[in-house]
């Protein structure tokens, strides 16, 4: 049973159970009980915290975690070879990509060299091991889905409302990473197709 079938069918319990008190105080009915509770099958109620269940059955978690909203970036994906780059070192060459100034991050250098073909991000017509999809985008015209990156500790993040440095989810309409829960690279699926919800 949906959660929303779950909703509409506590309303409609709750909604008769209003109606047929409402119909004994208009009868004038001086008889006042207790009514214990009603079992509802598929339902079970939660603890008081934590979001476990007091019995077998589905439960709602007590907290949910709040996701920022992806940003689109657009424009042409750049290598950034700064002055502390080795050209020799490969490591490096994965490091510092931008889009129009915004430094945007496709995961750990380690992970890139070592990632296999996932996707067809760079539009050749063949899903080509993840480094080499990265390098096919050098100098062409991208649309990322992303979102400010929070562990960058180097500078602010935000230079007054300019979004500066962002973790890349979407490389052209195509999935990298879950928009949340774990990334690959740290042990969570690489999604296929377009990135869900």
């Amino acid at each position: 049973m949906t959660q929303q079938m779950t909703r509409q069918r506590t309303f409609a319990l709750v909604t008769a159970g209003l109606l047929g008190a409402a119909a004994l105080s208009a009868c004038g009915s001086d008889d006042s009980r207790t009514v214990g509770s009603v079992a509802v099958p598929g339902l079970t109620p939660a603890a008081s915290s934590g979001g476990t269940a007091a019995s077998n059955g589905p439960t709602i978690p007590a907290t949910a975690t709040a996701v920022a909203p992806l940003q689109t970036v657009q424009g042409v994906l750049q290598r950034d070879d700064d002055d502390a780059d080795d050209p020799s070192d490969a490591d490096d060459r994965y490091d510092d990509f931008t889009v129009n100034g915004i430094e945007v991050d496709f995961g750990p250098s380690e992970w890139i060299l070592t990632a296999p073909a996932l996707q067809d991000y760079d539009g050749d017509g063949t899903a080509e091991p993840f480094a080499t999809e990265l390098d096919g985008l050098v100098g062409q015209q991208v649309t990322l889905q992303a979102r400010d990156d929070d562990d960058d500790d180097d500078d602010d993040d935000r230079a007054g409302d300019r979004l500066d440095d962002v973790d890349v989810y979407e490389i052209n309409g195509l999935a990298l990473r879950g928009a949340s829960g774990p990334a690959p690279w740290a042990g969570g699926p690489v999604p296929t197709g377009a990135l869900a919800g």
